[in-house]
């Protein structure tokens, strides 16, 4: 058998912690979305430019940017092919 070795009064404490961390995350959640969209972006594009920027040599591999947000390679592909359209990015070999 599994328990906790706090007593009631220790674990609600403790939940009550985790409440409040999940609403801090929510709300930090919240100005982020709200900031991406003033810039006039979605959230797979701003992950996209995010991740260039963030970059030392300001470049990456659609893999990684796929892998470090969760997104499709489809998605990103198609991002990226916009982005070299509008001349904002360039391909190269890696």
């Amino acid at each position: 058998m599994l328990q906790f070795p706090a007593t009631k009064q220790k674990m609600a404490k403790i939940m009550s912690n985790f409440d409040t961390l999940g609403k801090h995350i929510g709300e930090i959640d919240s100005v982020i979305d709200a900031w991406i969209a003033r810039l006039g972006l979605g959230y797979n594009h701003f992950a996209v430019l995010y991740s260039l920027a963030v970059m030392p040599d300001g470049a990456c591999t659609q893999k990684q940017i796929c892998d470090d947000w969760y997104l499709a390679k489809q998605t990103v592909f198609n991002i990226c092919k916009e982005y070299r359209e509008r001349g904002w990015i360039e391909f190269g070999t890696s």
